[in-house]
């Protein structure tokens, strides 16, 4: 049960991150239609999902900072809240990943729908 829920970093859903992700996906998806001004399914997933990625990617150079480079890992804690350094399981990087493109799917559901109503009405 561990690994569905309860664990920090660890679980599946661990808790209130589990809706920070999926709440980010949201925002991002928000952001990638305003500045885009496209629903091209395609292009909005790969910078979507690419932008997530590469969050996952700097939280995990966060880690590495702090095993190996301990000094300037100290340094960054003043700024970026210590909880970015603690390791996080395979498990949780990829519900991580998951609930982010979640948000983004459902954004994209809701102005996929607004374009399509928008163009039967012009036409």
């Amino acid at each position: 049960m561990d690994i569905l829920y309860g664990q920090i970093n660890y679980s599946f859903f661990d808790s209130y991150w589990a809706l920070v992700h999926f709440c980010s996906g949201l925002l991002l998806g928000l952001l990638i239609v305003y500045l885009t001004r496209t629903v091209d399914k395609k292009r909005y997933y790969y910078i979507g999902i690419g932008l997530l990625v590469l969050w996952e990617i700097f939280e995990g150079l966060l880690r590495i900072l702090n095993k190996y480079f301990i000094d300037m890992a100290e340094s960054l804690q003043s700024v970026i809240p210590s909880n970015f350094f603690l390791t996080e399981s395979v498990i949780n990087i990829t519900s991580d990943l998951i609930l982010g493109s979640l948000g983004l799917t459902i954004i994209y559901a809701i102005f996929l729908r607004r374009f399509e109503k928008r163009i039967n009405y012009e036409n």
